[in-house]
């Protein structure tokens, strides 16, 4: 997190990294030991999902942070992270829509899908909406019906749904037959 705090992130924004962290690592351990996923990868880019903060605090912090990532020298991965992050993973066809540079925002990796879902639903434990994590993934599109703030908009609030029932059908399926990857 000192990177976090050298690049000039308030103590907030860190902290909320921290909790997706955290979220994100849970969010791998609960697919369990049989699915492949690279832990560190998922753990970097969960700590600087929000760079780019630093400098927009809105829809295009993903690809401001992605480019202080590179200048920093940090992993393309983690640079892609932190540019697919933002709006569930926005599809080229929307992207100018939400303001974007034209690109494919979706995330393309299990370890970029872990994190998008785990920053989602660290935003609905900071709202208030759900206690933890795991109640957050629980009623999540209730949650996100009932509060639509919370999705942003219809598209977006698709997108994180998408993700969390890959998710649960990827660690419903780990359950039955080991070794095999849904999500």
């Amino acid at each position: 997190m000192q990177m976090l705090r050298q690049a000039g992130l308030g103590e907030k924004v860190i902290a909320h990294s921290e909790r997706v962290t955290a979220t994100a690592l849970w969010l791998v351990d609960q697919l369990g030991e049989d699915v492949a996923v690279d832990r560190e990868r998922v753990r970097r880019g969960a700590v600087f999902h929000d760079l780019g903060k630093v400098e927009d605090g809105g829809v295009l912090h993903g690809v401001v942070g992605a480019r202080l990532g590179r200048a920093l020298g940090l992993e393309e991965d983690v640079c892609r992270t932190m540019e697919v992050h933002v709006r569930g993973g926005v599809p080229a066809e929307e992207a100018a829509r939400y303001g974007l540079p034209p690109g494919d925002y979706r995330p393309e990796t299990l370890e970029q899908r872990l994190v998008v879902l785990a920053d989602k639903l660290m935003d609905v434990v900071e709202a208030g909406k759900a206690a933890s994590a795991a109640e957050a993934l629980a009623t999540l599109e209730g949650l996100l019906h009932r509060f639509p703030d919370l999705g942003k908009d219809a598209a977006t609030t698709a997108r994180i749904l998408g993700l969390a029932e890959a998710f649960r059908a990827a660690r419903r399926e780990n359950e039955r037959q080991p070794g095999e990857q849904a999500f």
